[in-house]
């Protein structure tokens, strides 16, 4: 157990819980943040008001369960049963990966070995809380399922990886996310966890991003910070700020040639575009708010044709 004084747990509540900045974080073995979009972490392992108590939610058996991972595969999507806010933007589905993590909508398999997370690389949109080289298979975890779940009154949502093992090497590993929304909160609980993946805890992750993976919190990166390590019974909380003063520039470019500002005030889309929500579903007549536009131009060669995306705040 990790113990801090009255003066750093003061300064944790006032920076990690309430999101504002009243004074200078002070950071602490087990707090994290923030990213910077505003989401910070406390742990069941630091003594700070606000940082979460282990308290494990059993949803094998009363949740549906996944039927279909196996190894380095995706399921889904899922629904939530409520809009959940995260970062800027809301979502209410959940692609579930057999690797340890979720995406809000991004369903490309994420294998062995794994990018950092945040990363531009895909999939984006991840909460991963073992992101690992698991084997949801029947031969890989014999004893093993993957459920979802949404409370009757519609205010948590939990994915559960009940006695998963790693690819080639056992172990075993019960943990599961948790979106609450009351507060906003994303908690990652693990209930049990025992013997290591193929080669070693190297590339595996543990954090959240947005869904262009440049924003992001990690807790852990291979073994790093040690003090973050998976042990029984610990809890890891991301907790949203109340406010952001965000601003996007550039995002999600790809093929691009000439940038200009992705930041745009608008009344009406330009023509010849596409836009899209920042969960990446097609909007046809957006109203009010934030959307990621790819726009086309006229010229194309043997060699490229120019795309831009671009952030776009539509004002009706």
């Amino acid at each position: 157990m990790r113990f801090a004084s009255v003066l750093l747990a003061a300064s944790c509540l006032l920076s990690a819980v309430a999101g504002r900045s009243l004074v200078e974080p002070v950071m602490l073995p087990g707090g994290g943040g923030p990213d910077s979009f505003g989401y910070r972490y406390l742990d069941s392992d630091t003594i700070c008001p606000g940082a979460p108590a282990f308290s494990w939610v059993s949803i094998r058996g009363i949740g549906t369960r996944i039927a279909t991972l196996g190894d380095d595969n995706v399921a889904g999507p899922f629904p939530i049963g409520f809009d959940f806010p995260y970062y800027w933007y809301r979502v209410d589905s959940v692609i579930v990966g057999s690797n340890g993590y979720i995406t809000f909508g991004d369903a490309r398999a994420n294998a062995s070995p794994f990018n950092g997370v945040p990363s531009p690389a895909p999939p984006n949109n991840q909460l991963a809380p073992m992101l690992c080289d698991l084997d949801c298979s029947g031969a890989g975890s014999p004893h093993g399922s993957v459920w979802y779940w949404t409370s009757s009154d519609a205010d948590t949502f939990i994915v559960e990886y009940d006695s998963i093992e790693f690819w080639s090497t056992g172990g075993n590993n019960t943990f599961q996310i948790v979106l609450s929304r009351p507060d906003s909160t994303l908690t990652f609980q693990y209930k049990e966890q025992s013997g290591a993946p193929y080669g070693g805890w190297v590339s595996n992750q543990t954090g959240i991003e947005d869904a262009s993976g440049t924003i992001g919190l990690n807790y852990l990166s291979g073994t790093n910070p040690p003090q973050n390590m998976y042990h029984d019974s610990l809890a890891v909380r991301f907790i949203p700020p109340e406010s952001s003063a965000l601003y996007i520039h550039d995002v999600g470019v790809r093929g691009h040639r000439g940038r200009t500002s992705a930041a745009t005030v608008i009344r009406n889309l330009p023509s010849h575009s596409l836009a899209f929500d920042a969960t990446g579903r097609r909007v046809v007549n957006p109203r009010s708010g934030v959307y990621f536009v790819r726009e086309q131009s006229a010229f194309s060669s043997q060699h490229s044709r120019t795309v831009r995306v671009r952030k776009v705040v539509i004002q009706r």
